[in-house]
């Protein structure tokens, strides 16, 4: 069955989704419409992963070299799943996890200028909005703890599209960020500078993006000896005599 969220109206016709479990809302007077399918909805997915043995599709080197995404969190304080951490059962992650400790409630802002396609709840990505990049491009902002755009909004990368959160599937405050080319996630970290060191593993705990100095240690000096110093002993003194003896006096026989 098809659902509005899947139409696209013109004019002042248009749909968005309602609450959970709600039905659509339907803004604007009827007038003609143009069914066309919008980019992939982030519910279509499963809770943000996809399948190790479908490949995302590479985009041409002339279509990519001219994209420059923006950071949707400024600032953040690290990142946890990456993209591909496995998921179990042939699954895989299918964007990057990146962390707010300390900074819960920011401003999450479009990573790319477009149009609002889809904003909605499901159990695991929970609040989320998609944004068409334009291009085959399209980007997913999701656990959301609020959403403050509607389908058809077109904003610039300054645009707000929500507030962070912990929505659907999450044990913690973050953003599931995904870029998607031709309605399939690609690795946002060939696209935006997360600076991971090399090697990092996929899933690992939080992964800090930027670590903390550690001060270097100054090798101490050592300790003074505290044993006493051997005496040396003087050599003996030989006495001299002062004055030759007197002669001895030898008595004459009468």
């Amino acid at each position: 069955m098809l659902s509005l969220a899947g139409l696209m109206f013109t004019g002042i016709l248009f749909a968005t989704a309602g609450s959970p479990g709600g039905a659509p809302e339907v803004r604007g007077v009827p007038g003609p419409i143009i069914v066309r399918p919008l980019p992939t909805p982030a519910l279509e997915l499963d809770e943000g992963t996809i399948s190790e043995d479908e490949p995302p599709e590479e985009p041409p080197e002339e279509e990519s070299a001219g994209w420059d995404f923006q950071m949707p969190l400024r600032p953040y304080t690290g990142v946890s799943d990456r993209y591909g951490a496995p998921r179990g059962e042939g699954r895989i992650h299918a964007g990057i996890d990146i962390t707010l400790q300390g900074l819960e409630g920011s401003p999450v802002y479009a990573a790319c200028p477009g149009k609002v396609v889809f904003t909605g709840f499901n159990g695991g990505y929970g609040n989320h909005v998609v944004i068409d990049c334009g291009d085959n491009w399209t980007t997913v902002y999701a656990h959301l703890s609020e959403i403050l755009v509607v389908a058809v909004d077109e904003l610039d990368q300054q645009g707000v599209v929500g507030i962070s959160g912990s929505t659907g599937f999450s044990t913690a405050e973050h953003l599931h960020f995904e870029i998607r080319y031709r309605e399939r996630p690609v690795n946002p970290e060939d696209y935006l500078p997360f600076d991971i060191p090399p090697g990092t593993p996929l899933s690992s705990g939080e992964i800090e993006t930027e670590p903390e100095p550690t001060e270097e240690s100054t090798p101490e000096p050592e300790p003074a000896s505290t044993t006493p110093p051997t005496a040396t002993t003087s050599p003996s003194r030989t006495p001299t005599p002062l004055g030759s003896p007197s002669p001895t006096v030898t008595p004459v026989a009468p």
